[in-house]
C-alpha cells in the first residue's frame, strides 16, 4: 500500500517520477516497537543514501511515534551536502486522504552530524485506536519522501592525484 504525495518539486520537474523519492517502511508487531526502533531501507535519492529511523519515545506521560531521517553520505565523499525539503507521512490505512503528512526542511552535509534530529510524528494513542485507521493487525505504514532542492556531491572536492617524480641530478649516485 502505497499513499503517493502530491507536491510537485524540482525532482518532478526534472523528469524524477515521484515513487522514485520514497521511502517505505511497513511495522509489524507495532505494540513491540521501543526506543531501539525500526530502520527502512537504505535507498539512493539524487545520488545520497537515505533511510530513516522509527520508534516510540517516552515524552513525559506520553508516548510519541517519533520518524529521525538519515543521509550517510560520509562514506563516499568527504564534502558534501544537499539541502532538501522532505515529508514524513503515517498513512492512514482506512482512509488514505486521512493520513499524517508533516513537512520539513534541511540542510544535511558532511561537516556536521548528517541525521535529522527526530520529528515527532503522533500521539501513540491515536494510533493505537482502531477506529482511527492508523493501524490494522498491529501494522503501520511510514513513508518518508526526500526532495533534494540543492547539492554538491563532494566530486569537485575530491583531490587530484599527485605524481612526484625524481630524476637523479647528473653526477649524483646513489651507495
Amino acid at each position: 500500500f502505497r499513499l503517493e504525495m502530491s507536491h510537485e518539486s524540482s525532482d518532478e520537474k526534472e523528469g524524477v517520477p515521484p515513487e522514485d523519492s520514497l521511502i517505505f517502511l511497513e511495522i509489524n508487531n507495532l505494540s513491540k516497537l521501543g526506543v531501539k526502533g525500526k530502520w527502512s531501507e537504505m535507498k539512493r535519492i539524487g545520488g545520497f543514501p537515505w533511510d530513516f529511523l522509527v520508534t516510540v519515545q517516552n515524552h513525559g506521560k506520553k508516548k510519541i511515534l517519533c520518524v529521525q531521517l538519515d543521509c550517510n553520505k560520509s562514506d563516499e565523499a568527504s564534502v558534501w551536502f544537499c539541502v532538501t525539503s522532505f515529508w514524513i507521512c503515517l498513512v492512514n490505512q482506512d482512509d488514505p486522504q486521512n493520513s499524517i503528512r508533516k513537512e520539513y526542511h534541511k540542510q544535511f552535509e558532511s561537516l556536521e552530524n548528517n541525521v535529522c534530529t527526530e520529528k515527532e510524528l503522533i500521539d501513540m494513542e491515536k494510533i493505537l485506536d482502531p477506529t482511527l485507521g492508523f493501524i490494522k493487525d498491529d501494522k503501520i505504514i511510514v513513508q518518508v519522501r526526500v526532495v533534494i532542492e540543492e547539492e554538491e556531491n563532494g566530486d569537485r572536492f575530491r583531490p587530484l592525484p599527485v605524481i612526484e617524480m625524481f630524476l637523479p641530478l647528473n653526477g649524483v649516485t646513489s651507495s
